[in-house]
């Protein structure tokens, strides 16, 4: 979206150089060009300033519900211009390999007999990815179903591994919308996704 606004300041400038449809200089025409453009580009810096805001709100909201922990700030300060879609890359990597973790996960915890020892491995590797990405609610659940399952309580692992997919599933649809909005102020659009 201010991608497009920005091409219609760079039209204004356009039409004030040249009047295609009577192929005469609008000079003539006076201030009204100039007024159109300062007008858009007035809009535009407010566009853009209240996404800032809310993509800083929608942030600060991930924090206050203790859904992210510091290490996803960490995560940002490694963006710069040659990768300014570090972040959300390295969530979409976490996303595609955590998905497939989960379903390798229940189906570990139904296989009979049940192999303890690979169940608590694969517990332990989606903690950590957890961890590197700062999905701190995510992790949480990792290990009240880590700690479950390291006592042995196989029904109350299998019902808090319920509660930590819906609560991978929520992590998701929660920064969905996140990653959509720093794309548009990006000028990217809201359809250019590496989340999977």
């Amino acid at each position: 979206m201010l991608e497009w606004l920005k091409k219609k300041v760079v039209e204004c400038d356009v039409l004030r150089s040249f009047d295609i449809r009577e192929n005469r200089s609008v000079s003539s025409l006076g201030d009204g060009w100039n007024f159109r453009k300062k007008k858009l580009e007035v809009w535009v810096t407010m566009v853009g300033r209240n996404l800032r805001q809310q993509i800083e709100a929608m942030k600060q909201s991930f924090f206050d519900e203790e859904i992210l922990d510091e290490q996803f700030t960490r995560l940002e300060q490694l963006e710069d211009r040659d990768n300014p879609n570090f972040v959300e890359e390295v969530l979409s990597m976490y996303f595609r390999d955590s998905t497939a973790l989960l379903a390798t996960l229940e189906q570990a915890m139904e296989a009979v007999p049940i192999d303890f020892p690979e169940v608590d491995r694969l517990l332990t590797k989606l903690k950590g990815s957890s961890a590197s990405v700062g999905a701190n609610k995510v992790r949480n659940e990792v290990n009240k179903t880590l700690q479950l399952w390291q006592e042995r309580n196989v029904e109350g692992a299998k019902a808090a591994f319920q509660e930590l997919r819906r609560e991978h599933d929520s992590f998701k649809a929660k920064l969905e919308p996140y990653f959509q909005q720093l794309r548009l102020l990006a000028g990217a659009g809201p359809s250019e996704s590496a989340m999977p």
